[in-house]
């Protein structure tokens, strides 16, 4: 109850500020393409968007986000949450952090172009490795069905079988998940490699993640000096 009362306050508060600032700004045009006003009108302009489609539907207005909206509705309400970046103006620590990566982008380029193209590379290794052969079920397939894996799905899906079962890497994105999140050492554990080949890939490109993550580490933190 006291959630919309809330809601409709700090709605009003960003609005005032936002027109204070388009009011006193020399220039109309240069005010509507900064990037920092968009994203101030973009925290703000939800709260109407959201009022005005309840009050032509004859609803009370609700803020929670709940699974029954629909994706525009529910990306309406998640956009309000970048009211929280314009706290970053009043700190002067924020401030010292994105002048550093403006000075540092520059010189990350090289790292960023090594990353894409050795999680490439690595996917489509790891794909060929993991991948195992396209079967049907209910058709023969070129290697044995492991027990079991046919009654888990419908007669004519294709399932990517191996020797050791289904395949956990059935496909190129699959592939290039896993790689990510092996190079950044996250580690969900829900996609691992099954065969001896794709172990021995595993350990390099786990070598690989990170001797690479102190590369760009150390540019950006030199920055700071």
């Amino acid at each position: 109850p006291m959630y919309l009362p809330l809601e409709a306050f700090f709605a009003l508060v960003f609005t005032v500020e936002v027109a204070t600032r388009a009011f006193v700004s020399r220039s109309m045009l240069k005010f509507l393409f900064d990037p920092m006003n968009l994203l101030d009108m973009a925290s703000v302009a939800p709260f109407y968007i959201e009022v005005l489609l309840a009050f032509n539907a004859g609803v009370k207005v609700d803020f929670r986000i709940s699974g029954a909206d629909s994706a525009g509705i529910m990306l309406l309400k998640i956009l309000k949450v970048t009211r929280v970046f314009k706290m970053t103006r009043h700190f002067s620590g924020t401030l010292v952090l994105s002048d550093t990566f403006k000075r540092s982008m520059s010189k990350l380029y090289v790292p960023f172009f090594m990353l894409t193209l050795m999680t490439t590379v690595f996917a489509l290794i790891f794909y060929v490795i993991e991948g195992g052969n396209s079967c049907f079920v209910g058709s023969s397939c070129e290697v044995d069905w492991p027990s079991g894996v046919e009654d888990e799905y419908e007669v004519g899906t294709r399932v990517m079988v191996t020797q050791y079962g289904t395949a956990l890497i059935p496909d190129a994105m699959h592939a290039l998940f896993f790689v990510l999140v092996t190079i950044t050492s996250v580690g969900y554990g829900d996609m691992y490699p099954m065969t001896m080949m794709g172990k021995s890939m595993n350990v390099i490109l786990m070598m690989f993640g990170t001797l690479y993550l102190s590369m760009p580490l150390t540019i950006v933190g030199g920055q700071f000096i």
